[in-house]
C-alpha cells in the first residue's frame, strides 16, 4: 500500500513507476487488486508512449480521461490495499 501511495499521490507519476507494483500487488493475493493493477497498467499503456506528446502538447481531451482513468484506478488500488490487505484470496 505504501507504494501504491507513492506512485498514486507523488507529485511525479512516471510511467516507469508502475513496475514496481508489478512485483508486490500479487503478493497481497487479491484478484480484485491484480484486476486493478493490469487496468493501470492498461491505460498507462494507452496514453505513453504513443499519445504522451497529443497529451503534452496539445492537451487532447480523449488522452486526458485515459490519464484521469488511470489515477483513480490507482487510487482504488491504494484503497483496496489499505482497507481490505488480504481478505479476499485467490484459490
Amino acid at each position: 500500500a505504501a507504494v501504491c501511495a507513492f506512485v498514486a499521490f507523488g507529485k511525479v507519476l512516471s510511467p516507469q513507476y508502475l513496475v514496481r507494483l508489478i512485483p508486490l500487488v500479487p503478493l497481497v493475493r487479491s484478484r480484485r487488486a491484480q484486476a486493478l493493477l493490469v487496468a493501470a497498467l492498461v491505460l498507462t499503456q494507452i496514453e505513453f508512449p504513443a499519445r504522451y506528446w497529443q497529451l503534452a502538447n496539445e492537451l487532447r481531451p480523449s488522452i486526458s480521461w485515459v490519464v484521469l482513468a488511470r489515477d483513480l484506478v490507482l487510487v482504488a488500488l491504494f484503497a483496496l490495499l489499505v482497507l481490505e490487505p488480504g481478505r479476499e484470496r485467490v484459490e
